[in-house]
């Protein structure tokens, strides 16, 4: 994949979706937010799943391509199992 200077690397998901680089702050944002509107009724077990399942992608991709320090990635880690938890 060619992209041009300034614009963000984006890859493919397995289920075809395209998910953007982000960055370990971002993760935790987002994570934060499906748990908030899962304890406000907004979200579905449903809705945190497929959430849940973007975000691991894109954490993943960014700790296998990154530097991230081991505390921020420990935190986000644990919110993405209690998502995970959560789904069940």
């Amino acid at each position: 994949m060619f992209h041009r200077k300034g614009i963000r690397p984006v890859h493919n998901s397995p289920g075809g979706q395209e998910i953007n680089m982000k960055t370990i702050t971002d993760i935790k944002n987002e994570a934060h937010a499906v748990l908030f509107n899962f304890q406000t009724g907004k979200y579905t077990r449903e809705d945190v799943y497929e959430a849940a399942v973007n975000l691991v992608l894109s954490y993943n991709n960014l700790v296998e391509n990154s530097s991230c320090s081991e505390d921020e990635i420990e935190d986000v880690a644990g919110l993405l199992m209690l998502l995970k938890h959560i789904s069940k």
